[in-house]
């Protein structure tokens, strides 16, 4: 259903979702999806997108250059949506006549350029060519910064057909798929090749699954690769030999288990950097390219400042690396330089105003989370450092009130509450904060680190108060440490 086949270079499967909400520097934007849809169609990609049967007639006379194909089954037994196999996305385009095929997610927009259809053709036989989307909170202004795992990927029919054989029950839209893949065609002695630039962007959201699918597709993928390791020792490279011992982990740890997730973490992080030792970067030729038919002005300024964006998002990662290290002392002037290259993404203010505040420059971080405030007004996250770092500097009453400033902004955000309930412990007694938690949880009653907050200074109360007291006290200094 839709446009027909098309006899171009590149032709690329997805699922198009019924609907797609994203937010560009806190507004939202109409009709997302149709922009990245122009960004595949203007960069010569032809469209395939696989449905569940029910959702395409809407679909097919939103985006009537999309060619839509009917999903015989759904992977909703795994993820709880509708969503399609990877499997089914590559029978798509088995059907294609491009001599390229690829499988992209949804949600990303592609820099304008040539580049694509001038390299990949070349490319594919050996190689799997892939791409890490870069996440933003602002199309125009936000920083850079490189996702982890990867969001596209370009190859062949071979590689398609090699990839069939194990390609259950992995899922578009669902974890590990992204690392089934490119290993997949390892093990097949394909070389891996990452494209840097052009960029592919992608407007920050959250994950649309659990931790608990993250575990359950973690096992299968240890797995499956563990059994294809078996099969083809003679082709085995040496990212394999660097990374069997943690697949061999990850298929022995019990679900839900904190070892299952930080072997997961350990994994995708080794990952990267093996896989990210075969760089290609291309001329971008966005802006004054007329072969795409893109306008530079379609973007708002999306592909403006790109290295400069992506020297931000870099800085961002590094300096947020070394906060969970608690080394603020070595975030140098040359991060911060960087980082600068970006004053208007909230992140990028935010992760100022921590590292302030962890090197206790308490005017400094009360600054700068009150310019981030200024960028995203109406979000508690802001207001609640912006108090905590008052608070950090003994100046409690104007916290207390950043703190509920926060929760006019969002009744249910805990951390603010709590807050708010150890400033009134301190100036007015535990009775003070368990009346106001009282009110809380009456109004919001489903609020567990409030409830568990409020017990607490019950307890205080009691004649084991002394011990609870000093566990209470522990409160400020945790806050402060986030």
């Amino acid at each position: 259903m839709g446009a027909a086949n098309g006899n171009g270079i590149i032709a690329v499967a997805t699922s198009i979702p019924p609907a797609m909400a994203r937010q560009d520097a806190g507004r939202e934007v109409r009709d997302y999806q149709a922009h990245c849809i122009q960004s595949w169609t203007g960069n010569g990609f032809h469209v395939i997108s696989v449905n569940h049967v029910d959702d395409i007639p809407a679909l097919a006379a939103r985006y009537p250059q999309i060619r839509f194909v009917p999903a015989s089954r759904d992977a909703r037994e795994w993820t709880g949506r509708k969503t399609p196999y990877i499997a089914d996305l590559l029978l798509a385009l088995q059907e294609a006549n491009e001599p390229v095929i690829g499988i992209l997610n949804s949600d990303l927009l592609f820099e304008p350029s040539t580049a694509w259809r001038e390299n990949l053709p070349s490319m594919v036989a050996e190689s799997l060519v892939m791409a890490h989307r870069y996440n933003t909170n602002s199309l125009a202004n936000g920083a850079l910064r490189r996702f982890q795992g990867f969001d596209c990927f370009f190859f062949d029919k071979a590689m398609a057909l090699c990839a069939l054989e194990n390609a259950l029950p992995f899922a578009i839209g669902a974890p590990w798929w992204d690392y089934w893949f490119p290993c997949m065609a390892l093990l097949r002695g394909r070389k891996v090749t990452i494209v840097d630039r052009p960029v592919t962007l992608h407007l920050f959201h959250k994950t649309a699954y659990s931790g608990q699918l993250q575990g359950e597709f973690g096992h299968h993928f240890a797995n499956c690769m563990i059994r294809e390791c078996q099969k083809r020792q003679s082709v085995q490279s040496d990212i394999f030999t660097a990374l069997k011992p943690l697949l061999l982990e990850i298929a022995d740890l019990p679900l839900g288990s904190e070892a299952l997730k930080s072997s997961c973490m350990a994994f995708r992080a080794l990952f990267g950097t093996e896989i990210r030792k075969n760089i290609v970067r291309w001329e971008a030729r966005s802006g004054s390219d007329t072969s795409t038919n893109i306008r530079p002005q379609d973007w708002n300024g999306a592909f403006d400042r790109v290295e400069q964006r992506l020297a931000a998002g870099e800085a961002y990662l590094e300096i947020k690396a070394l906060l969970a290290k608690k080394q603020a002392a070595a975030v140098g002037a040359e991060l911060i330089a960087a980082l600068n290259q970006a004053p208007d993404d909230q992140d990028v203010v935010l992760i100022q105003g921590e590292t302030s505040l962890a090197r206790k420059d308490f005017d400094d971080a009360t600054a700068f989370f009150a310019r981030a405030a200024e960028l995203r007004p109406g979000t508690p996250y802001p207001l609640y450092r912006q108090g905590i770092s008052l608070w950090a500097n003994g100046r409690g009453a104007q916290a207390l009130s950043l703190f509920q400033r926060a929760m006019e902004a969002d009744p249910t955000h805990q951390p603010s509450c709590i807050a708010a309930a150890r400033i009134l412990s301190e100036a007015k007694g535990p009775r003070c904060a368990i009346r106001f938690l009282d009110k809380v949880i009456a109004r919001h009653p489903h609020l567990q680190q409030v409830a568990e907050c409020r017990k607490a200074y019950r307890q205080a109360r009691s004649p084991m108060g002394n011990i609870v007291r000093r566990m209470l006290t522990k409160i400020k200094s945790r806050f402060i440490s986030r």
